[in-house]
């Protein structure tokens, strides 16, 4: 994913249980730096719980040079309106 332009998907779990029903929106903010971009959720049309973000994602991938092997410790507030993102770098 580090060297593509891939979307994030949202596990079906979080979908279903963590973001809300009609949720168009979350805002991604870097652990690090404390930079957040807004971030819309795209909604297949096939299935309601499978989410993703890509718009901003890419933007946070170049910006952090994500590499091959980087693990991200994503956490998302109550109410979801924020995902918090750690780099931990291999």
């Amino acid at each position: 994913m580090a060297n593509s332009s891939q979307v994030l998907h949202f596990p079906n779990r979080i979908s279903k249980y963590v973001l809300l029903d009609n949720q168009r929106r979350i805002n991604l903010r870097d652990v690090e730096t404390g930079r957040i971009i807004r971030c819309p959720i795209a909604t297949s049309g096939r299935y309601k719980y499978e989410r993703c973000i890509s718009e901003g994602w890419n933007d946070y991938k170049l910006e952090k040079m994500l590499n091959a092997g980087d693990l991200l410790r994503c956490t998302i507030e109550n109410p979801p309106r924020y995902m918090n993102i750690e780099v931990i770098r291999r």
